[in-house]
């Protein structure tokens, strides 16, 4: 048996270099936004908070709405993977998979790109903006996030109020 490359084999070379410089660049982060991950995973978020509610108790009934949401989304996603092991989150047509919390707060999310978001990267990317909104100069409140697991993004989601 022969080492010597064929014309085949650089052909296949050159075509299998080409093709991982293409999916190693398609889907990059942007760089000018916050990253956040949850360590010993590869999933992280890329968050954007939005305006803090200006009245002290509208933030702090958000907050407090939000955290909640954060805990329950939590606890439903490691629930699901405890009973039915991992997979990918099932939602209907119209709308992504929702979790309501207390003080009329709720989570969202969809897939993105033509990718997936299963229960443990929810459960992950979750946990990493819990974490990112605990930062100092950051807050517990209404935002948008991106949920990328390695290189590909995979899902988008946003937690709103349906009252302030």
């Amino acid at each position: 048996m022969s080492t010597q490359d064929t014309p085949q084999s650089k052909s296949k070379r050159r075509l299998l270099r080409q093709s991982d410089a293409v999916l190693s660049t398609r889907d990059t982060p942007p760089r000018d936004q916050d990253l956040w991950c949850l360590a010993g995973t590869n999933t992280f978020v890329i968050p954007r908070l939005f305006a803090k509610a200006q009245v002290p108790d509208s933030a702090q009934v958000i907050a407090e709405g939000t955290n909640s949401t954060i805990a329950e989304t939590i606890d439903q996603t490691q629930d699901h993977i405890d009973h039915y092991k991992d997979g990918v989150i099932n939602y209907g047509y119209d709308s992504g998979w929702r979790v309501h919390g207390d003080n009329f707060v709720y989570l969202e999310v969809t897939h993105a790109k033509k990718n997936q978001v299963t229960y443990g990267v929810l459960n992950s990317a979750i946990k990493a903006l819990r974490d990112y909104m605990s930062q100092p100069g950051k807050w517990f409140g209404q935002c948008g996030f991106d949920i990328w697991d390695g290189p590909n993004q995979v899902g988008e989601g946003y937690i709103r109020s349906y009252g302030f």
